[in-house]
């Protein structure tokens, strides 16, 4: 009889622990990422910064150009009516194959998302140490001051 309990309470145990919503670190920490404000501007930044670089890319597409003129042309001349109205169609078609702005153009859009995504990296490092000195114990002040001067070669680096 007691080991039928102990299977009983063995297998509710199992059953319980399996169907409860516990929370990973994994989880816990990609919540608070996408919380952080700073974060945010980060990523914001480096949308933005992805943009730029589309923009700066776009330099080497093919540029087409298409227009119409029209207008009314009026005076008197033999054997044609006063006033007679007029128009045209004109296209054109470029391709910069040897435009030196290219190159330099896709390095910048490169290097600013790089730099984009060093300053989000700087910025989830930071919020990471910010967060686990403001855990620290007052009497346990080696580790959080190891912490702050690493804080401090993060920032002065990004």
């Amino acid at each position: 009889m007691k080991s039928f309990y102990r299977a009983l309470f063995g297998l509710l145990a199992i059953y319980f622990a399996s169907a409860s919503d516990a929370i990973t670190l994994e989880k816990l920490l990609q919540r608070t990422l996408e919380n952080n404000p700073e974060i945010q501007k980060a990523k914001c930044d480096l949308e933005g910064a992805g943009g730029r670089r589309l923009v700066f890319r776009a330099v080497a597409l093919p540029d087409v150009k298409i227009g119409v003129l029209g207008g009314v042309e009026g005076g008197q001349r033999a054997g044609q009516k006063p006033v007679q109205v007029f128009g045209f169609g004109y296209g054109g078609f470029t391709q910069p194959f040897f435009n030196m702005a290219v190159p330099a153009s896709w390095r910048r859009g490169d290097i600013e998302i790089l730099i984009a995504q060093q300053q989000l990296h700087v910025a989830v490092v930071e919020q990471f140490i910010i967060g686990t000195c403001n855990g620290c114990a007052p009497n346990n002040g080696r580790g959080c001051k190891k912490m702050l001067a690493a804080r401090k070669i993060v920032t002065s680096r990004g």
